[in-house]
């Protein structure tokens, strides 16, 4: 629509941006010589929707505020197009700036809160409730400051959606919205809640879960304060923020005013004193401005937040957030669907120092593989029995023994180094994250260095023994004998929180913000990732002794019952179950929408995991042991194969993973086998006699028997 006249005086010019309702074009009023937005909306069917939206625009246009986006005219043209004309601003929303950068310093973000509480203020007390508060819709001009985009175009956009009851975004939707309920200004402060929480934190209070979970989560979860992310988050700041995700409406600051004037006493106040809790918070991205930077007045620049301006900024009083130019010919990002100006080039994060020089690694360098080369089969022999599955980072084969922990050159086989953590007691599978291999051994957790094997620091308990870790975010998760689950930091092995359940639990899985377990009870756990906070349990009719698999929302896991069940991850409700033949200890493995799972009558199962159909089942009972038949390991699917194997350990099996006939077996009276890893077209395999070896991924070929 290049060149087309709205009203006789609105020439488009340039497309920025399309949504679902409509589109934002640059324009030139051909009347006062002037560049200006218009937005371009569908109007509804019937007269209401057109009535209501020329009536909630014009009263947004009636708002005098520098932190609310002028509007000039608004209209319907002879063809039906409603439209709004508005400045031109040359900025960047909120989204634009936390995708590309990250959260903001923290005089920066608490400055931004101040101005956007005090836009909406004055909104709020023309009886306009935006509806739609979220980081796309807040510009961050040229000169540092907030305004915000798109008042009246929430309630008018609930006439032409289907969705009219519940319109919005959900990951910054008050409750009582999502009750149905209209409510007033205090539905806007829980947005700014959720915003605040972002900026702070980088993380939306219940970060980014689907849809049904997010509105499960804003009803009925307990928000994270900021600090539990954020370490230099002070005390008056962390409790604004809870406030203003209050549940219920009056238990939030009645108005926008004491918003704006809480945020403000931040910037006036001395810094507070570090807390001791904040030890214990999740800092995957901490802010690395000092505290002491919020005690100046809003509107002076710290030396230490200063940015270099874009070239064509003017100098502002108001500080802007520290950032660096992009080079000139790099493109503008596009602008997101509901913007209404144009976004500037993304600047990219400040330059960092190089990390260090990897220490040099004990043993052969690793051999790079060809394309379509065929490795070798190797054998290690260990002296050590009851090795550990193996586990594969960065070409190294990680393997835990008795006491002690092997990495192996996954092509040749070499060791590249060893070291003992524990007195003769078996060591767990491993985890590696970060550079870092976490292994129990014993009353104790380890995290040794990836490369060389040095230890870097150990976790222990006279009284407890621990078994195989987790790890996610920045924390490691981990089991123990006495019923426990702990929570450690990465990085110190600083003990964050500690659960006690109800009976044993297995290995947990951690999956948005929410670790997972199944009890020896019957009992399936949810606790909170942040806190260890219990958030529902299910109860089976028998045990549950294997791990449970998440998957899009989802938790599987087989029971003692004979029922295999799918959970939804949020609640606990039961989605569906599937009659086994037998009891189920092998944690199911989830790829591609199909969930398999083994029972203890040797068969494996392939369902759909939505619905629970069954796709295929495949009998793989063949053992060397006539005293067993039924299937333990978990299953492992890479590339459409699936590979399992049987109770006595002594059989592999590999199935095609749409069919589940079976392609090749493997047989071995080097005892056990342990739950192979496989990449890269080769399967990698321990055996309780010592030994770790490969297998070619297609044929099952190896070493000897």
């Amino acid at each position: 629509m290049g060149g087309r006249i709205l009203a006789g005086r609105y020439q488009l010019d340039r497309l920025l941006g399309r949504g679902g309702m409509g589109e934002v074009w640059e324009a030139h009023d051909t009347v006062i010589q002037r560049h200006v937005a218009v937005k371009l909306l569908q109007p509804s069917e019937g007269d209401d929707g057109t009535d209501l939206f020329l009536r909630e625009a014009r009263t947004a246009g009636g708002l005098n505020h520098a932190g609310v986006v002028t509007i000039y005219d608004i209209g319907q043209d002879p063809d039906g197009t409603l439209y709004l004309v508005m400045e031109l601003l040359q900025g960047r929303d909120l989204s634009a700036v936390l995708r590309h950068e990250g959260p903001p310093v923290l005089a920066d973000a608490v400055n931004w809160g101040i101005q956007t509480a005090d836009a909406l203020a004055v909104a709020h007390a023309a009886r306009i409730v935006h509806r739609d508060l979220k980081p796309a819709n807040l510009m961050l001009t040229l000169s540092g400051n907030i305004k915000i985009l798109d008042f009246g175009i929430a309630r008018y956009a609930s006439t032409v959606t289907q969705a009219s009851r519940i319109i919005g975004t959900p990951r910054y939707m008050p409750p009582e919205r999502l009750l149905g309920k209209a409510g007033d200004g205090r539905g806007d402060l829980y947005s700014l809640g959720c915003l605040l929480h972002e900026l702070l934190t980088g993380s939306t209070p219940f970060g980014d879960l689907d849809t049904v979970a997010l509105m499960y989560a804003h009803l009925h979860r307990s928000p994270e304060p900021p600090s539990a992310r954020s370490l230099n988050v002070p005390e008056a700041l962390d409790q604004l923020v809870l406030d203003l995700l209050a549940k219920d409406p009056d238990d939030r600051p009645a108005t926008a005013d004491q918003v704006r004037d809480r945020l403000r006493d931040l910037t006036t106040s001395p810094p507070a004193a570090s807390r001791p809790e904040a030890s214990l918070a999740i800092a995957e991205r901490a802010s690395t401005t000092p505290l002491s930077v919020l005690a100046q007045p809003v509107g002076t620049a710290h030396k230490d937040t200063a940015r270099v301006a874009a070239p064509g900024a003017t100098t502002v009083d108001s500080p802007a957030p520290t950032r660096r130019p992009q080079p000139a010919d790099t493109l503008p990002e596009p602008s997101p669907p509901y913007s209404l100006h144009a976004s500037l080039p993304s600047w990219p994060t400040p330059l960092q120092a190089p990390p260090p020089t990897a220490p040099t690694v004990r043993g052969p360098s690793p051999t790079k593989r060809l394309p379509g080369a065929t490795d070798i089969p190797w054998t290690h022999e260990v002296d050590e029995g009851f090795l550990s599955s193996p586990v594969l980072a960065d070409g190294t084969v990680y393997i835990g023994g008795r006491g002690r922990v092997f990495a192996l050159d996954a092509d040749t086989g070499a060791e590249r180094w060893m070291a003992d953590v524990a007195e003769s007691s078996t060591s767990s599978s491993p985890a590696v994250a970060g550079g870092t291999v976490y292994i129990s051994g014993g009353s104790g957790v380890h995290a040794l260095d990836a490369a060389t094997g040095t230890a870097r620091w150990t976790h222990t308990d006279r009284n407890d023994v621990f078994y195989s870790p987790v790890v996610a975010g920045g924390t490691v998760y981990i089991r123990s004998e006495e019923r426990k689950v702990y929570a450690l930091d990465a990085a110190t092995g600083m003990e964050r929180w500690t659960h006690t359940a109800r009976s044993h639990i297995s290995v947990p899985v951690v999956a948005e913000g929410t670790v997972y377990g199944c009890g020896s009870n019957g009992r399936v756990y949810a606790l909170d990732a942040i806190t260890g906070a219990e958030l529902w349990t299910h109860r089976a009719d028998a045990f549950e002794s294997s791990s449970p698999a998440v998957a899009d929302g989802i938790v599987y896991f087989g029971s003692g019952d004979g029922l295999f069940y799918a959970l939804d991850a949020a609640t606990g409700t039961e989605r569906w179950t599937y009659t086994i033949d037998a009891s189920s200890s092998s944690s199911p493995a989830v790829v591609d929408g199909t969930v398999y799972v083994g029972d203890w009558t040797g068969v494996l199962c392939a369902l759909d995991a939505a619905t629970g159909a069954e796709r295929w089942r495949a009998d793989v009972s063949k053992t060397v042991d006539d005293d067993f038949d039924d299937v333990l390991s978990s299953p492992v699917v890479v590339e459409g194969i699936v590979y399992i194997t049987s109770i006595d350990g002594k059989v592999l099996y590999a199935l095609d993973a749409a069919s589940g006939t079976e392609q090749w077996t493997h047989t071995s009276s080097d005892g056990v086998f342990n739950t192979p890893a496989v990449a890269d077209g080769t399967v990698y395999i321990t055996s309780e006699g010592g030994r770790v070896y490969t297998l070619d991924a297609t044929t099952g070929t190896g070493p000897t028997a």
